[in-house]
């Protein structure tokens, strides 16, 4: 993953990090911005950005898309340029990756409130998989992810799509 600051469209990008998942496996979908904004008590903004980066396939998943490790979620703090937590965040127990992520501000408040995000689960003949809800807070720190629908295992479909939230 390369991340690059294209603040100003009229200079050349600038190169801020190339990144490897630490599990070692190949993304397979996009990563998503996760932002808060707070204010000192002196009125100072504080801005924390971190990119939130979910496991894809493994080296021996390539032709299959298939993962011998759980699904986990990585934060990468966009400030300090480092991960959040080495370990990641598990999703579920069961073998699979990530598929797509988005991140969503509820209240309006500049400080993303949960990560929305899919699982790809099973095997190619038989895919299966969840849509999970994970809180985040200003450290970049997850919470537990839940699952936005309780599916049966039967029900399970794979979510490899980003999810795409409003608000009514």
């Amino acid at each position: 993953i390369v991340v690059m600051d294209i603040t100003n469209p009229e200079k050349a990008p600038k190169v801020l990090a190339e990144l490897t998942i630490p599990d070692g496996s190949y993304t397979n979908s996009n990563p998503d911005i996760v932002k808060f904004r707070t204010y000192s008590d002196s009125g100072e903004v504080e801005d924390a950005w971190y990119l939130a980066v979910g496991t894809g396939v493994s080296e021996a998943g390539i032709n299959s898309f298939t993962n011998e490790n759980t699904p986990k979620l990585y934060m990468f703090d966009l400030l300090t340029k480092k991960w959040v937590d080495e370990k990641g965040t598990e999703i579920t127990k069961s073998k699979g990756w990530i598929g797509g992520i988005n991140s969503i501000d509820w209240n309006r408040d500049y400080q993303d409130d949960y990560i929305y995000l899919g699982t790809v689960e099973g095997s190619a003949d038989a895919p299966a998989g969840q849509l999970f809800r994970i809180a985040v807070d200003s450290s970049g720190t997850l919470g537990t992810a839940t699952p936005v629908i309780e599916l049966s295992s039967t029900d399970k479909q794979a979510f490899a799509a980003t999810p795409f939230t409003v608000e009514d």
